[in-house]
């Protein structure tokens, strides 16, 4: 990747991008972060850019968010059956906590260290 990747951040549509250029790369939305705890929703890295680390970036970016705006920590939902985006999220700190009623998706959760 020669051109720079950017963050661009959409308060109305809680919209988290990475870009190149005009072309956006990766994006996640991302909620409540202003809350006791906020969700990354729908991250997704275009195909052509997988395994570059754009995902840990968002994932990263969006926990800061978080951080920033005094969450507790923050929650998630990964499809049991994609074994790279778990992976990645266990690598940053989630955890999983639950599995969903339907049982193809797991619910997972991060905390930040609130002790002083």
């Amino acid at each position: 990747m020669s051109k720079p990747i950017t963050t661009r951040w959409n308060q109305r549509s809680q919209q988290l991008r990475l870009m190149i250029g005009r072309t956006t790369v990766a994006k996640a939305k991302v909620e409540d972060t202003n809350g006791p705890g906020g969700w990354i929703r729908n991250l997704n890295v275009a195909e052509s850019y997988r395994r570059r680390g754009l995902g840990r970036r968002l994932v990263e970016e969006a926990l800061q968010m978080a951080r920033t705006g005094g969450c507790e920590g923050m929650g998630l939902f990964v499809a049991v059956d994609n074994a790279p985006a778990i992976a990645l999220y266990r690598q940053t700190g989630f955890f999983i906590i639950a599995t969903s009623d339907c049982r193809k998706y797991y619910v997972m959760a991060y905390r930040f260290n609130t002790a002083s």
